[in-house]
């Protein structure tokens, strides 16, 4: 014990240890390659104390500084670039989607009363193809053709089976007659 009353300081021995292995350099702090070695005028030698050597110094840190921080704004500029059109691939693709629900949306709305269900207005015709002036040119056109799709009292949408009127209405009846037998 000491006369404090603290406990001794442990023995210190000497032995021989290998110094530590070199830190790595951080980036931007390279030495200079050899066409940027110092010149003898810029005194960057031994003497840090040297004011000539000290602001040569720090000129190729900033040149290291500014090579660096050029690098890194061309990588986020890129990083941007890719990332604003993979958004905007996204979003027109969205935006196509959208366009062509309001579409068929619209034709339905145009079948309302004409089709005995509405939404076979997008099974029979192509409504993104179609203007919507002539939609009702081409809605016309498919109940010609069939016209076991129409509404039955022209206003009154049913689901098939559940008709109240027999099938003769809108002609359904003879054109499934000329279908089955081939004659027209």
């Amino acid at each position: 014990m000491t006369t404090d009353g603290t406990p001794p300081p442990p023995p210190t021995t000497t032995t021989t240890e290998a110094p530590p292995p070199p830190s790595p350099v951080p980036p931007g702090n390279e030495p200079p390659p050899e066409h940027e070695t110092e010149l003898p005028g810029e005194g960057g030698g031994d003497d840090g104390d040297d004011l000539s050597g000290r602001e040569a110094k720090a000129r190729r840190e900033a040149r290291n500084l500014r090579a660096q921080l050029k690098a890194e704004r061309e990588g986020r500029d890129e990083a941007i670039a890719e990332a604003t059109s993979r958004t905007t691939a996204e979003l027109n693709d969205r935006i196509s989607d959208l366009e062509t629900q309001v579409a068929e949306r619209d034709a339905m709305i145009s079948a309302v009363g004409k089709f005995r269900d509405p939404r076979d207005v997008a099974r029979y015709i192509d409504v993104t193809s179609v203007p919507a002036g002539k939609l009702d040119d081409e809605i016309a056109k498919v109940l010609a053709e069939r016209p076991y799709l129409a509404a039955v009292n022209g206003s009154k949408a049913l689901p098939q089976g559940q008709q109240s009127e027999p099938a003769t209405a809108n002609g359904a009846d003879d054109w499934l007659r000329k279908t089955i037998t081939g004659r027209r």
